[in-house]
């Protein structure tokens, strides 16, 4: 129609649009705009009545999207086949377990589980009195240094104590599967009950040397002391910061009513404080049993170094219950840390209470008595006796007299100690001149570790003939 433009048709006056320049066109060639117009104005105004050139892109179809996808499909799949088929080839990635093979020698004292085997232990845990028994892990570092150290314990305890060993690591054994060890190696001390059924277990906290062990399994062995006479309760104070006592009358019954507990309290006790600072009294005799105001309905005293507590409810209770009424009132002038030898917070809480005095000083398994301990207690007594208490002034001075004793017996030792290694290397000498030739008699000869008899340890050097001790420490 005259005067109206179609949709998409040119402007009159105006010549179609030709198709774009050629690249290699001639730069005096004007130039066209995608849309086919010579400049931005005619452009604008093409696009005010209506009229715009595109370029339309290809059409993309959904039968072409659909065959992309199959195709990315097969080449992950033929990807994961061929991983498959690699990995096949190789063998698996993970190695199976090896067979477990013994940890302690054939002819050990310790019976190795080495295959994790649960049930053959209890068999025999329940036929022996006392056992002690070590989880370990083969590849552990600390498994594998006490293992030595469990060796050279039953070579003490054997005939008196079951020694037994037990792989809970092997993968499938029955020993992983029952018992969740967050840390190896883990003693445990087994005491059977008086049923003959079971065990009660219970863990040693101690350090895990021989030493350590072996004094640890004697006071197993004897956990009470029989108290006979008022006598025997300062003999006791001297090596021990805090006594219980507990009345058992043994003319009535068999096993008087409370007394398994109470036994069972007293190994229990080992457990945390293997160092013996409790001593465990047993009174059996009733005219003792009113010097020390014990009786039927309170059985249990403990005491301590300026008082003494009555337990009410000892009939009652089982060996957990007196433990821990004992660790609940428990009150020390002086104590033993026992570090772990890891990392711990022990001295942290032990200096956060306030001023503290600290001994270092080392800790003999082999002995009783410890003179730099028993200074440190002497001196904590007379601190705290503010009220000038008899009782307390005559503990300290029992304390005095005990240290005094054992010096003039450490002297005697010494001595002793001394003229046995003269003797003995002399005859060494003579012997070692007797099978050398003549100008090789002058040599030096020097023990390191030499074992007395009665456990004394020494250092003592021979130079040119000459014997001369370096220290006999008894212990």
């Amino acid at each position: 129609m005259p005067g109206v433009e179609g949709e998409g048709a040119t402007p009159a006056g105006e010549s179609d649009a030709g198709p774009p320049p050629s690249p290699h066109q001639d730069q005096g060639e004007e130039t066209l705009t995608p849309g086919g117009l010579d400049t931005e104005e005619e452009e604008e105004e093409a696009k005010s009545v209506g009229v715009v050139a595109t370029v339309p892109s290809p059409p993309t179809t959904t039968s072409q999207l659909f065959s992309a996808k199959i195709m990315l499909a097969c080449k992950l799949s033929l990807l994961f086949l061929a991983l498959v088929i690699v990995v096949q080839s190789r063998g698996p990635l993970i190695r199976k377990a090896s067979s477990p093979q013994p940890f302690f020698p054939q002819h050990s004292l310790v019976t190795d589980f080495h295959t994790g085997d649960v049930e053959g232990l209890t068999e025999r845990l329940l036929a022996a009195d006392l056992s002690l028994v070590v989880y370990y892990a083969p590849w552990d570092r600390a498994s594998q240094t006490l293992r030595w150290e469990v060796e050279r314990a039953a070579q003490y305890h054997h005939e008196q104590i079951y020694f037994a060993a037990i792989n809970c690591w092997q993968p499938g054994s029955e020993c992983m599967t029952r018992y969740k060890i967050r840390k190896f190696p883990a003693i445990v001390l087994h005491v059977r009950t008086s049923s003959g059924m079971e065990t009660k277990a219970l863990a040693y906290g101690g350090l895990p040397e021989a030493a350590h062990l072996i004094r640890f399994l004697s006071r197993c062995l004897r956990p009470l002391n029989h108290v006979a006479a008022h006598a025997d309760l300062p003999r006791l104070q001297i090596d021990h910061s805090a006594v219980v006592l507990g009345y058992f009358d043994f003319t009535s019954a068999l096993v008087p009513r409370g007394f398994t507990s109470y036994y069972l309290a007293a190994l229990r006790w080992l457990q945390h404080e293997p160092a013996g600072a409790v001593a465990w009294g047993v009174v059996t005799n009733p005219q003792v049993a009113q010097t020390f105001a014990l009786n039927a309905s309170q059985s249990i005293h403990l005491v301590l170094w300026n008082t003494t507590l009555a337990f009410s409810n000892a009939g009652s209770s089982d060996s957990e219950g007196i433990s821990n009424w004992v660790a609940k009132r428990l009150d020390e002038t002086a104590s033993w840390l026992h570090l772990s030898g890891d990392k711990s917070q022990v001295m942290s809480r032990a200096t956060q209470e306030g001023p503290t005095l600290l001994l270092f000083s080392p800790d003999n398994p082999y002995r009783t008595a410890n003179d730099p301990f028993t200074l440190l207690r002497e001196l904590s007594l007379e601190y705290f006796n503010c009220n000038q208490s008899s009782r307390v002034s005559t503990l300290a001075r029992y304390l005095g007299v005990s240290r005094s004793r054992g010096r003039t017996l450490q002297r005697k030792v010494e001595k002793a100690c001394h003229s046995y290694l003269v003797e003995h290397l002399h005859m060494l000498h003579l012997s070692h001149q007797h099978h050398t030739s003549e100008g090789m008699s002058l040599f030096h000869l020097t023990f390191i570790e030499f074992l007395y008899p009665l456990n004394e340890y020494t250092v003592v050097t021979h130079d040119n003939g000459h014997f001369e001790g370096k220290g006999c420490l008894l212990l």
